[in-house]
């Protein structure tokens, strides 16, 4: 017997001495209270979903900065590299250098990391789900723009590592 029913308060009633409730009366004061704590748990969880929803926009600006930043480091790491590829194809016999081939590979990679036709692999691969929607596809685009921004960092601490060597 749980402490919302009627025959609770009936017994309740009983052992206090007072007058046992109405049924009908008990019954419209028990949907008002579920009907005020139902409000109260939509207000809640409304409140919840936006400040989860602002969350996720903010994550993905700061993400969208993060890749602006790194494919601004990428031009600048390309610019600077091509000088020296230069100087290094006069002076050192091609087959000491790294593959311009190879080298275009990795930025076709950092600029279009969903390409197939670069031979490069998706960390995400895109699949059509009519049931992805909502938080599923802001969270998958999340993962996306971070994925985009691990690739490029790898991308780019392998080029300047082999800029160093």
């Amino acid at each position: 017997m749980t402490e919302d029913s009627y025959e609770y308060e009936c017994m309740r009633a009983e052992l206090l001495g007072i007058e046992k409730p109405d049924y009908d009366q008990f019954m419209k004061t028990k949907a008002e209270r579920e009907a005020a704590e139902q409000e109260v748990f939509e207000t809640e969880n409304s409140k919840a979903a936006a400040e989860q929803e602002e969350t996720f926009h903010r994550v993905g600006g700061r993400l969208d900065e993060l890749n602006n930043i790194l494919k601004s480091t990428q031009r600048k790491i390309n610019s600077f590299a091509a000088p020296f590829s230069n100087f290094f194809k006069s002076k050192v016999p091609v087959s000491n250098t790294i593959p311009k081939n190879d080298l275009q590979a990795e930025q076709d990679c950092f600029t279009e990391p969903q390409s197939t036709e670069t031979g490069c692999e998706s960390p995400i691969p895109r699949k059509k789900d009519p049931f992805n929607t909502g938080q599923l596809s802001v969270m998958d685009n999340l993962m996306e723009k971070f994925d985009r921004a691990q690739v490029s960092m790898e991308v780019q601490t392998k080029q300047m590592k082999k800029f160093s060597n």
